[in-house]
Formats: C-alpha cells, sequence, structure tokens
C-alpha cells in the first residue's frame, strides 16, 4: 500500500489518472490498473498456475469469481482449441471409417466362404454378415456425428461421401449373400 502526502493511502484513480498518461504519451488506447490484474491472471492459467492457487493470490472468496471474472482466453487459445478440436473430430471421424473399410473387406470374404465354404457352416456366414451390415451402419453413423462439427468442410465431406460409398456397396454385398445364404437353407430370398 502507497501512502500520499498526507498519510493516507493513495486511491485507485491516481493510479489510473498516471497510466491514462503513459498510454497517452506512448499512443496506445487507454486501459486500467485493474485491467493489468485481469491479465495477470489470465497469464497465469495460461502458464499452468493451478486455479486455487491463483484465487488464492488475488484473495478470492469463491474460485468461481477467479476462473469466471478473472481469467479470460486469448484468441491464441482460442486458436489452439479450434486446431485442437479440428484434430480430434478428424481422428474421431476416421476409426469409424477404418471399421466400414475392414468390415467391407470382411464382407468379401464371406462372400467368398458362402461360394467355396462348408454347408454346415453356412448360417454362420449368413450371421456374420448380418453383423457386419450392421458394422457398416453403425460406423457412419459416427463419421456423420463427427464430420458434421469439423471446420474443414472438403474433409468432412470427402469422408462423408467414402463411408456412403462403403456403405452402399456393403450393404449391396451383404443382401447378395444374405439372400443366397437363405436360398441355400431352403428358403425364399428376400
Amino acid at each position: 500500500m502507497f501512502l500520499c502526502r498526507k498519510g493516507t493511502p493513495v486511491k485507485n484513480s491516481t493510479y489510473d489518472t498516471a497510466l491514462f498518461k503513459i498510454c497517452d504519451k506512448a499512443k496506445i488506447p487507454r486501459f486500467s490498473m485493474h485491467i493489468l490484474r485481469h491479465t495477470f491472471a489470465t497469464r497465469c492459467i495460461e502458464a499452468g498456475m493451478k486455479p486455487k492457487t491463483l484465487q488464492m493470490l488475488l484473495g478470492h472468496s469463491n474460485i468461481g469469481i477467479t476462473m469466471n471474472l478473472y481469467v479470460h482466453t486469448t484468441e491464441e487459445e482460442k486458436k489452439h482449441k479450434e486446431f485442437v478440436m479440428e484434430s480430434c473430430l478428424l481422428d474421431a471421424s476416421l476409426v469409424p471409417l477404418q471399421i466400414m473399410d475392414l468390415s467391407y473387406q470382411s464382407l468379401k470374404l464371406f462372400s467368398t466362404l458362402n461360394e467355396k465354404g462348408s454347408v454346415m457352416a453356412i448360417s454362420d456366414v449368413g450371421v456374420g454378415v448380418q453383423c457386419l451390415r450392421s458394422a457398416l451402419t453403425g460406423a457412419i453413423m459416427n463419421v456423420y456425428i463427427n464430420t458434421k462439427s469439423m471446420k474443414n468442410r472438403e474433409m468432412a465431406e470427402k469422408m462423408n461421401k467414402r463411408a456412403e460409398k462403403l456403405l452402399v456397396e456393403g450393404q449391396m454385398l451383404a443382401d447378395e449373400i444374405t439372400n443366397s445364404v437363405i436360398t441355400k437353407l431352403g428358403g425364399t430370398s428376400c
């Protein structure tokens, strides 16, 4: 605490007035001493300080005041978080797309098993095909939910088109195999 000539504490407005003069002389926008407190809080969190420690340093009785009123997100941080989110959405879209690729490749193997495999295992082929058909349908939903939020629309559309192609071709192959299996089992194909 600083005292003025009268021995009383210096008012906050005195510091702000001095700071405004410095800002004017430097030809930068004016800001108050209190803004520096907010900047300090933001930079502390960016540097990795624990919120509870910052709360104590600022003398706040409630962590909510510290985090909601004093800590602000910078443009750099927003850009970084957007980059991280985009990367996560891309990764989260790739996994179900890979499942679709593997499911389609597996359907091709089941087609061969249907043609050349044991008659005793033919119902297993049919059941496996239905599982793969469900995997394709479930996976495309996961592709869509993630690509929907991607900012890179070109990449999102490319992934969606790949998933849609796999779904259509996979369903057609699954239907073909299923009808063949049902016929071999003595039923009427759909």
